[in-house]
């Protein structure tokens, strides 16, 4: 049977726009909804107490993880890390999980010894008032005193002192983070743009050249609102492109003046693309957006290297 020869793996074919198209859409899709709450009613004025609600929110997330830090919960651990020490000084109560042996069974004195085959030279002594299931299962209970040193030579045990019923592991602080989590996404979403900016490589092409056709989105900070058609005019070579607006609008563009340059991406909704270049000034920004990222391409390289 043939061997199919190795193949070298070309970076160029090698795309991560999938993934990260698959990232952004949730991205968006919150963007989205931003966006929606910024034109009703009133919104310009809720704005202003976006920060202080942030703050409360994150006063709030500090306060719930302290309340739950400074609450005493059972840590679960093996018995190989309780002969090892692997557990904190302070920490008294844990949840183990091993093969448990009936030693003594007297009306409320039960005496159990836990053992575990990863660690066969250490086990604990297990007390309770009540019946505990034997075999493999987990036991919750305190340890008294300290957790003595391993002796050498000699198997290690400790006493541990069940519970009346098996604790339950405490679940992450799911409450802190939450409102952590609301806090960021306001502060996020109040500085945020929809559509959204997602810079993308310029591929080749060939020098644009004429009047363009473009859609000019005046407002950076809100690329959705006031578009209008307007034209790049590229026909005089001896002058600076201009860019013009439907309304009456003239602009100089120049990219090579230590205040100007562009940014090349796509302005990108939860639905649609929109190739566009962003010319970046000392009077403010604009998007300049195209028909196809050929054209955009053309334009950009144009503009960058005169070709």
């Amino acid at each position: 049977m043939g061997v199919l020869p190795l193949q070298e793996i070309d970076s160029r074919r090698v795309s991560l726009d999938p993934v990260l198209d698959l990232i952004r859409k949730p991205i968006l899709v919150v963007l989205n909804v931003v966006e929606w709450l910024r034109r009703l009613p009133g919104a310009a004025v809720a704005s202003r107490v976006v920060p202080w609600l942030a703050a409360g929110l994150f006063v709030g997330a500090a306060a719930v993880l302290t309340a739950y830090m400074s609450e005493h919960s059972p840590q679960r651990v093996s018995l190989a890390d309780l002969a090892a020490h692997n557990v904190s000084a302070s920490q008294t109560w844990f949840i183990v999980s091993g093969d448990l042996h009936e030693e003594q069974a007297l009306p409320d004195n039960y005496r159990y010894t836990l053992s575990d085959q990863s660690r066969p030279d250490a086990y604990l002594i297990v007390s309770s008032t009540h019946p505990w299931p034997v075999g493999h299962t987990t036991v919750s209970g305190r340890i008294s005193g300290y957790l003595p040193p391993m002796p050498p030579g000699e198997p290690w045990y400790a006493s541990m002192r069940a519970d009346e019923e098996l604790a339950i592991e405490r679940p992450p602080p799911w409450a802190a983070m939450l409102l952590a989590l609301f806090g960021v996404v306001l502060l996020a979403g109040r500085r945020s743009t929809y559509p959204m900016f997602v810079a993308t490589p310029v591929g080749r092409a060939r020098r644009a050249n004429g009047s363009l056709g473009v859609v000019v989105h005046p407002d950076p900070d809100r690329p959705g609102i006031g578009v209008q058609q307007g034209a790049l005019d590229l026909r005089d070579a001896g002058d600076a492109p201009t860019l013009r607006t439907n309304d009456g609008r003239t602009v100089p563009v120049r990219v090579h003046s230590r205040l100007t340059s562009l940014r090349v991406g796509e302005l990108q909704t939860v639905t649609s693309r929109e190739p566009v270049i962003r010319l970046l000034s000392a009077s403010g920004d604009v998007y300049v957006g195209f028909r196809s990222r050929d054209e955009r391409d053309a334009v950009a390289a144009t503009l960058q290297f005169g070709v």
